[in-house]
C-alpha cells in the first residue's frame, strides 16, 4: 500500500535485511581481523606451519620461509607492544618487536632452529640495507622539494646545538654521581651519539681497540649497551613527543620540519601524485633505490664515506635537480609505503634476534649509567625542540629528528619515527645518524689519539722511530698486518721521512703480538747436542703461546712454581711470505726478517713434553726489533751470545745449526702451512745453565741479554710479579685490612703522582683484592677499577666473572653490576657479573637428570684416582638409581685437571649408572677459594665450605634431583673433616649425607696423598697396590720417564 501527493511518498511495505553469507563473513574477518597487517586466518596458518618445521628439527633460511617467519614474529611482537597500557602509545611496538626477541634468545625460549635461520637469513642477505635504501629514497623522492632544501639548511643547526648541550648535561649529571670523566664521556655518551651500530659502535671500538690497547670484541661489548639504551631512551621519548604534538596540533606539522608558506608556489612546481602508480612504475622505483645504494658503496670504496650516507647526498641531488620524472617519483612513494607498512616490524624483530645482545643490555642496566643516558638524551632533544622552535621549525619534529641522533643507526631510526609516526622524516633523521655520528666518532678518535698514548709500530732508526701506524695504521693495524699485506715494501717509502718518537720513549712489545703460531726448535745446535747426548736426526718442536711472550726491556716473569728457570738466547725467524709445502731452495724468500728471542724454560716441568716448561706467562722475550731478511744476506753466520748478570753465558755462531732455516721451513710447512707473522726460533747453543756444574738457573732480579749480530740487543730483567710495586699493593691492602693471595697474576692500579691509591687484583676470572685509599673512598674509585679489571680479564678471554667479598660489600659491587650467589654469614659473599649465570648452568645440568627415586652426588678431587675413591664410587652406585659424580675442576693440584678427568672416567667405566661431569667454579675448590679478605684461617675453612655447600643445596641438587650426598670418611685432613661436618649441618633438611669408611691397603687408609708421595721416589710397585689398573697405566705412562730439555 502507499499513499502519494506531489512532493513525497511513503511506503508501508516491509524491508527485507539479508543476512551476510558464510562467505562474506569469511570475508569480514579476512579484512577486519588482523595481526599488524596480517589477516588473522594467515597469521593463524603461518604460526602452524612454522611450529611444523620447528618441531621437524629444521627452519629454512631461505627468503621464502623467512618471509613468513619474520612476519609473524615481528608483527606479534608489535601488536604485543600497541597493545600495552600507556606505554602503547608511546612506541612500545617498536621496542617489543627489537628487544622482545633478545630476552627470547637469551633465555632460551625461542626454538634454536628460529634463532639460527633468522641469524643466518639477517647476516646473509644483507636485508636491513635493501630496507634502508628504500625507506632513505622513496622519503626524499615524496618530499616537497622547497621544504627539503629549507630542512636541510636548517637542520644541521639544532642538531649540532643538541649534541653541545647534551654533552654537558651528561658529563655534569655523571661526574656528580661520581662517574670518571674518561668514562662518561668515552664509554657513555660518545656511544649514544655514534651513529647506531654498523656506521658507530663498530669503528669506534675499532679505534678503541688500537688506541687504548683493547681487543675489539672487548670494546664492542662495553660500546653496544649505551647505544642500545639510548636508543631505547629515544624511542620512549619520541612517543611522547608525537603525544604532545597531539594535544598541542601549533607545535607540529606532522612530519614536515618547516611550515609551508610557499605552499602556493610548491604546489604548482610539484607534481601531484595519481595514487594510481603501475606494476612497472613501482619496479622502477624500487631499481632507482638500489641503484643510489649501488652508488654509496662506489664511493665508500673511492673515499671511504659510508655507503648510506653516499646514498643519502646522491638521492637529495636526484631530488634537487629534478633528476627523477614525477611517475618514478611516484614509484618510489608506492615501494617507501610498502616497506614502512609491511617490513618494520618483521625486520626489528630480525635485529633482536641476531645482533641484539640482551645479556649485555642487562649489565648496563645501573642507575649510574641510565641517569647519565637519560639526562643526555633528554636535554639533546630538548635542546632541538627550543632551538628549533627559535629559527621558525616545527619543534615537535625537530626534536623527534634529534632523538634519532641517539639511535642505533638505520634500524633505531626506523623505530624513534615509528615510536613517534614520523616516518616521513627519515631523511633528515639519516642526516641526525649518518653524518653526526660519522663526524663525532671521527673527532673524537682524533682527540683520544692526541691525549693517550697508541700501539704502534715504525722503522727504527738512530735517532728514534718512523710511525708507521700513523701513515699506515689504516690499512695495516700492525706489523703482522703489514706483512700480510706484503706492504714491507710500500714501507720503505718512508725511510727518509724524520723520526717521530725517540726510542726513549718507547715501550717495546714484542715484534709480532700475536703470531698465529710459534713454532720452536729444539737440539739445534751441535755443542748443546753433545751436552743432551741427542742423536735423534728429525728436528725436535714444541709450541710458544702468544701470552707466553715479552717485549724488549720488559719484565720476564720467573714462573712462581718452578726452581729450574733456565735460560736459552735463540734467533727468530718471521715469516712474511705464506704457504705450504715450501721447497728447499723457496725457502728464505718466505722470510720477512730475523729477531733475537730469550726461550725462558721451566726445567722442573719439562718431563716427555717440553709445553709446560716453555709457556709460563710472560717467560719469552721477543725483540727488540725485526731485522728485515735484505739487511741479513747470511742468516747463518752470525754471532750469538747470552748474557746473565753480564756474564756471558752462551757464544756461538748460527753457522752451527744442525737443521738450517730453510730445512726447517720445509720440514714445517710440509705438516701446517704457514702464515705471515708466524715466528720460527730455531733452538739455543749449548751452555744452559740446567748441564752446567752447579746448575746455574735466573732468579728474581737477574738481567739475561741475548745478542745476535746484525740485528740486535735483547735485554730484560726478572721479576716475579713487580715485587716493588708488589709491596705497595700489600700495604695498601693491609690498610684496608685485607691480605694478598698469591695467585693473583694481573694487578689494575690507580695511582696518585708516586702513591698507590687503588687496586684491583684478577687471578684467572676470580676479581680479588679491591682496595682504594681511605681518604678516596666515596669518589667512584672501586668502580673505575672494577671496569678496569673487567675488561683486562675480557682481553684475556674470561666473561664470566666471579668475586667474593665481604657482605658488608655487597651492595657497592652490587652497583658495579655483580649479582650475589651465595653467603657465608657474616664471613663473605660469592658473586658474578651476570644475573642469569648460575641459572644457565642449571638448566645445563637438568638435562643429564635421570629418573628414580634415589639420586646420589659424589664431589672428588682425585689427584689421583685411587682404589679408595673407586670404592667409594662402587658403593654409592650400589645405592641408587643414578649417581652423578663431580670432578673438581681448578688446576691446583698436582695432576691437571684433564688427567684427574680421563683417571676418573677409565675408573668407573664399567658403572652404568654413574654420570661423569666436568667440575664447574660453582664446584669451589679450597685451593682456590678467595681468602684475602678473612685474617683468620677458621674462617676461611668456614666461609669456603658453607658457600660450596649452599651451591650445591641450593642450585645443583635440585637441577639434578639430587637425594643423597656420599662422602667418605677422613682419618688425616682436619680440613676435610670440617668440611664434612658442613655438608652434615647444612643438608641435614634437605638431602641425606651418607659418609662411608675408607677402605685400607697394608694396614693404612688409601689416600691420593701417599700415591703422590709413592711417585717422587717412582716407587710404582708400591703404587700399584693402591691404586686402579687404568690409574696405574696412566702414572706409568706419564711420569716414569726421565725429563728431557728442549
Amino acid at each position: 500500500m502507499s499513499t502519494t501527493d506531489d512532493s513525497f511518498s511513503v511506503t508501508h511495505d516491509p524491508i527485507e535485511i539479508q543476512r551476510p553469507s558464510l562467505k562474506e563473513r569469511w570475508w569480514h574477518i579476512m579484512d577486519t581481523w588482523k595481526i599488524g597487517i596480517i589477516p588473522l586466518p594467515l597469521f593463524v596458518l603461518a604460526g602452524a606451519l612454522i611450529a611444523i618445521d620447528c618441531l621437524g628439527g629444521k627452519l629454512p633460511s631461505d627468503i621464502v620461509v623467512m618471509v613468513a617467519t619474520l612476519a609473524f614474529f615481528g608483527f606479534a611482537c608489535g601488536e604485543f607492544g600497541k597493545r600495552l597500557p600507556i606505554v602503547g602509545k608511546l612506541g612500545a611496538a617498536a621496542i617489543c618487536a627489537t628487544f622482545i626477541p633478545s630476552a627470547l634468545v637469551y633465555y632460551g625460549l625461542l626454538p634454536d632452529v628460529v634463532v639460527e635461520s633468522t641469524t643466518k637469513f639477517y647476516k646473509s642477505t644483507n636485508i636491513l640495507y635493501l630496507y634502508i635504501c628504500c625507506i632513505i629514497v622513496g622519503s626524499i623522492m615524496s618530499m616537497n622539494r622547497t621544504v627539503l632544501i629549507q630542512g636541510f639548511l636548517r637542520i644541521f643547526f639544532p642538531m649540532l646545538c643538541g649534541e653541545i648541550v647534551g654533552m654537558i648535561v651528561g658529563m655534569g649529571v655523571g661526574l656528580a654521581l661520581g662517574l670518571e670523566p674518561f668514562q662518561i664521556f668515552f664509554f657513555i655518551i660518545l656511544p649514544i651519539m655514534a651513529g647506531g651500530v654498523g656506521e658507530g659502535a663498530i669503528p669506534l671500538s675499532i679505534g678503541y681497540a688500537t688506541l687504548l690497547h683493547m681487543d675489539q670484541g672487548v670494546a664492542l661489548g662495553r660500546v653496544l649497551p649505551m647505544v642500545m639504551l639510548g636508543g631505547l631512551t629515544a624511542i620512549i621519548i619520541s612517543g611522547c613527543l608525537n603525544q604532545l604534538g597531539k594535544r598541542y596540533p601549533h607545535l607540529t606539522g606532522e612530519g614536515q620540519l618547516m611550515p609551508n608558506r610557499a605552499n602556493a608556489d610548491a604546489t604548482v612546481s610539484q607534481p601531484a601524485f595519481s595514487g594510481k602508480a603501475d606494476v612497472t612504475t613501482i619496479a622502477s622505483g624500487a631499481l632507482l633505490a638500489v641503484l643510489l645504494y649501488m652508488l654509496g658503496m662506489l664511493g665508500h670504496k673511492l673515499i671511504g664515506l659510508p655507503a648510506p650516507v653516499g646514498m643519502l647526498f646522491m638521492a637529495v641531488l636526484v631530488k634537487l635537480c629534478n633528476g627523477a620524472s614525477p611517475r618514478l617519483l611516484e614509484g618510489s612513494q608506492v615501494v617507501y609505503k610498502f616497506f614502512q607498512t609491511s617490513v618494520t616490524y618483521p625486520i626489528l624483530f630480525a635485529v633482536g634476534v641476531a645482533i641484539t645482545p640482551w645479556h649485555e643490555l642487562v649489565a648496563a642496566f645501573t642507575v649510574s649509567n641510565l641517569l647519565v643516558i637519560i639526562s643526555t638524551v633528554s636535554a639533546l632533544v630538548a635542546t632541538g625542540f627550543f632551538v628549533g622552535k627559535k629559527i621558525g621549525m616545527h619543534p615537535i619534529d625537530v626534536a623527534i629528528v634529534s632523538c634519532c641522533q641517539s639511535g642505533q643507526g638505520g634500524t633505531g631510526d626506523v623505530a624513534i619515527l615509528t615510536a613517534g609516526n614520523r616516518m616521513s622524516l627519515m631523511p633528515f633523521a639519516q642526516i641526525a645518524t649518518r653524518i653526526g655520528g660519522a663526524i663525532n666518532v671521527s673527532v673524537s678518535l682524533l682527540i683520544l689519539g692526541n691525549f693517550l698514548g697508541k700501539r704502534s709500530y715504525g722503522i727504527v732508526q738512530a735517532e728514534g722511530v718512523i710511525d708507521l701506524g700513523r701513515r699506515l695504521g689504516d690499512r695495516y693495524g700492525d706489523l703482522k698486518a703489514l706483512l700480510q699485506g706484503n706492504g714491507l715494501a710500500l714501507a720503505t717509502r718512508y725511510l727518509n721521512d724524520a723520526v717521530d718518537v725517540p726510542l726513549s720513549a718507547i715501550t717495546f712489545l714484542p715484534v709480532i703480538v700475536q703470531p698465529e703460531k710459534i713454532l720452536c726448535v729444539g737440539m739445534n745446535y751441535a755443542d748443546k747436542r753433545k751436552e743432551f747426548d741427542q742423536h735423534n736426526p728429525a728436528p725436535t718442536l714444541f709450541v710458544r703461546f702468544p701470552d707466553s711472550q715479552t717485549g724488549h726491556n720488559e719484565p720476564v716473569l720467573k714462573p712462581r712454581h718452578s726452581s729450574e728457570f733456565d735460560y736459552e738466547g735463540e734467533l727468530a725467524v718471521i715469516i712474511g711470505k705464506g704457504g705450504e709445502n715450501i721447497s728447499r731452495d723457496d725457502a728464505l724468500r718466505h722470510v720477512a726478517g730475523y729477531s733475537c728471542y730469550m726461550d725462558g724454560s721451566a726445567r722442573d716441568w719439562q718431563h716427555t713434553w717440553f709445553t709446560a716448561g716453555k709457556n709460563w706467562r710472560q717467560t719469552g722475550a721477543f725483540g727488540p726489533w725485526m731485522a728485515t731478511a735484505d739487511e741479513i744476506p747470511d742468516p747463518h753466520s752470525l754471532a750469538i751470545r747470552t748474557w746473565l748478570n753480564g756474564r756471558m753465558v752462551q757464544e756461538d755462531n748460527t753457522s752451527s745449526m744442525i737443521h738450517k732455516i730453510a730445512e726447517l721451513i720445509e720440514y714445517i710447512s710440509t705438516f701446517t702451512r704457514l702464515s705471515p707473522g708466524d715466528v720460527i726460533i730455531t733452538g739455543s747453543p749449548g751452555g744452559v745453565g740446567k748441564k752446567r756444574n752447579p746448575p746455574l738457573f735466573m732468579k728474581e732480579g737477574d738481567r739475561i741479554e741475548v745478542e745476535i749480530e746484525h740485528i740486535g740487543h735483547l735485554s730484560n730483567t726478572l721479576v716475579a710479579k713487580h715485587p716493588e710495586r708488589l709491596s705497595q699493593i700489600r700495604y695498601l691492602l693491609a690498610d684496608s685490612g685485607l691480605g694478598l693471595d698469591n695467585d693473583i697474576t694481573l694487578f689494575v692500579e690507580a695511582w696518585s703522582g708516586a702513591q698507590l691509591v687503588g687496586c684491583a687484583g684478577l687471578a684467572g676470572n676470580v676479581i680479588k683484592c679491591v682496595a682504594v685509599n681511605e681518604q678516596l673512598r666515596g669518589e667512584n674509585l672501586s668502580a673505575r677499577l672494577l671496569a678496569e679489571v673487567e675488561n683486562a680479564a675480557l682481553e684475556r678471554g674470561h666473561f664470566h666473572l666471579f668475586l667474593c667479598t665481604r657482605p658488608c660489600n655487597r651492595e657497592r659491587f652490587a652497583r658495579s653490576g655483580f649479582w650475589p650467589i651465595a653467603q657465608s654469614g657474616n664471613n663473605a659473599v660469592l658473586m658474578e657479573n651476570t644475573p642469569q649465570g648460575i641459572a644457565r648452568y642449571c638448566r645445563t645440568l637438568s638435562r643429564m637428570r635421570k629418573g628414580g627415586e634415589k639420586t646420589g652426588a659424589i664431589v672428588m678431587n682425585a689427584n689421583p684416582f685411587t682404589l679408595g675413591h673407586r670404592h667409594l664410587v662402587e658403593q654409592a652406585a650400589g645405592q641408587c638409581d643414578a649417581l652423578h659424580l663431580f670432578v673438581v675442576r681448578e688446576d691446583a693440584s698436582f695432576f691437571p685437571f684433564s688427567a684427574r678427568l680421563e683417571m676418573v672416567r677409565a675408573g668407573v667405566a664399567h658403572l652404568p649408572n654413574v654420570v661423569v661431569h666436568e667440575g664447574s667454579q660453582y664446584i669451589i675448590s679450597r685451593a682456590t677459594f678467595p681468602a684475602y679478605f678473612l685474617k683468620e684461617t677458621g674462617k676461611v675453612q668456614q666461609a669456603w665450605s658453607e658457600i660450596d655447600v649452599l651451591i650445591f643445596r641450593d642450585f645443583i641438587a635440585p637441577a639434578l634431583g639430587i637425594t643423597h650426598r656420599f662422602i667418605g670418611s677422613e682419618p688425616f685432613c682436619d680440613i676435610t673433616r670440617q668440611y664434612n661436618q658442613t655438608l652434615h649441618d647444612l643438608l641435614a633438611s634437605h638431602i641425606e649425607v651418607v659418609e662411608m669408611p675408607r677402605i685400607k691397603a697394608t694396614g693404612n687408609a688409601i689416600s691420593a696423598s701417599e700415591v703422590r708421595r709413592l711417585l717422587k721416589t717412582q716407587q710404582f710397585s708400591r703404587i700399584r697396590e693402591i691404586v686402579p689398573d687404568s690409574t696405574f697405566a696412566h702414572l706409568e705412562t706419564h711420569y716414569r720417564a726421565s725429563a728431557e730439555v728442549a
